[in-house]
């Protein structure tokens, strides 16, 4: 199973599940699209706030791409969110307001917030290697400590070839993942280094190398142990893992890729369009845009009986010459960003601390480029409201 620095996405056909993989880099460009200016920049209140969060969503849907979507905003004491479009293209249901959307890389941040949690309870340090916690010495990448593999400065390469990815179980239906992961890690320790340690280089394994060094130390799976850490805590009751809908596909959104003719074909949930469940420190989590909106506004308010002020300091703050902190893009101090997209989905939050609002699009296909532009024209739809 050779390491691949390079994304081994793509639509094989067939029965629309397809090989899915986390996107491996987070683009600054379409973090800093006009929506974000607009929705961080104007002050709304009342029926102007859900009105303004309705025509983003409906301008966002107007996009051929994209069959349906979600614009939420959260400050301390309200959150708000609207939805428009189909769950399905070519069907008639649409988007519920409760519905799932499948995270992506936003489940980074949720590992690294595990982490602190850890760190403070003495569990595990910063500091710790993989080796040293996973009983894996002398290897490649046994010297990666936590942090360095939760701020993309391990060295470890992005994702298995696309061989290692075809081979890798795909049984959403259970939930421990922790014997199959840990054999994926233990071989990922095993690769050549694909980047000198300390040099930036987005890796979705090696946040699955640090959810595994979590989990090891807590003595549980990654799964049960972000469900005690973070959702529990936290009241993130719709939160879950793999495609929405998967035991129960006419209950939810189905993720979209570009099929033949450029058409959008829908994926069957229950075929398992994701990545495998292994990948799951890396981006596997769903859940509703209430919840994530509450996930959001955890950050904002920062709250010292979750995490001391130290420990969101670490979260949020680059080290120094960097502009990724642990599972946020710095877009300038105070403001963060993050995408996630398993590339039948697409997710994006934003943070901005100065103004105490953050902001969080989804949408039921997985087009990054394809979908900034109908971001900044959904934007300056709304701009051009009363």
């Amino acid at each position: 199973m050779a390491g691949s620095g390079g994304c081994v996405g793509g639509d094989t056909g067939g029965d629309g599940a397809g090989m899915a993989v986390v996107q491996n880099r987070v683009s600054a460009e379409i973090m800093k699209t006009g929506l974000f200016g607009l929705m961080m920049g104007v002050v709304m209140t009342g029926t102007a706030w859900a009105d303004d969060l309705q025509s983003l969503a409906d301008g966002l849907v107007t996009h051929d791409l994209i069959p349906g979507a979600v614009v939420g905003l959260a400050e301390a004491e309200r959150l708000d969110w609207a939805v428009a479009g189909l769950r399905i293209a070519g069907r008639d249901e649409p988007v519920a307001t409760g519905d799932l959307w499948h995270l992506g890389s936003l489940t980074k941040s949720m590992t690294a917030m595990v982490a602190a949690r850890l760190v403070e309870r003495g569990l595990i340090g910063w500091d710790d290697s993989a080796g040293e916690v996973l009983g894996q010495d002398d290897l490649p990448g046994s010297a990666a400590t936590l942090e360095m593999l939760l701020t993309h400065r391990s060295g470890i390469a992005a994702n298995p070839g696309r061989w290692g990815m075809m081979t890798l179980p795909r049984n959403w239906t259970e939930t421990d993942h922790h014997a199959d992961r840990q054999t994926l890690v233990e071989e990922v320790l095993t690769w050549p280094l694909a980047e000198t340690p300390g040099t930036y280089l987005y890796s979705n394994m090696g946040y699955v190398v640090a959810g595994q060094m979590l989990a090891t130390r807590a003595g549980t799976s990654w799964e049960a142990l972000i469900i005690a850490e973070l959702f529990e805590p936290l009241g993130l009751d719709s939160a879950g893992f793999g495609p929405p809908g998967y035991a129960a596909p006419d209950t939810q959104p189905w993720g979209h890729r570009r099929g033949f003719g450029g058409r959008l074909r829908p994926a069957d949930p229950a075929t398992g369009p994701d990545n495998p469940p292994v990948f799951g420190p890396a981006g596997s989590v769903h859940m509703n845009a209430g919840d994530m909106l509450a996930y959001l506004r955890a950050h904002l308010l920062r709250d010292d009986r979750y995490l001391s002020a130290e420990s969101w300091d670490r979260l949020h703050i680059p080290p120094e010459g960097a502009d990724y902190a642990m599972g946020w893009l710095e877009l300038e101090p105070g403001r963060l960003a993050h995408n996630g997209s398993n590339t039948f989905w697409l997710a994006m939050a934003w943070l901005d601390f100065e103004v105490g609002r953050a902001l969080f699009v989804a949408a039921n296909s997985g087009f990054l480029e394809q979908i900034s532009p109908a971001l900044t024209e959904a934007g300056l739809t709304a701009a051009a409201l009363p």
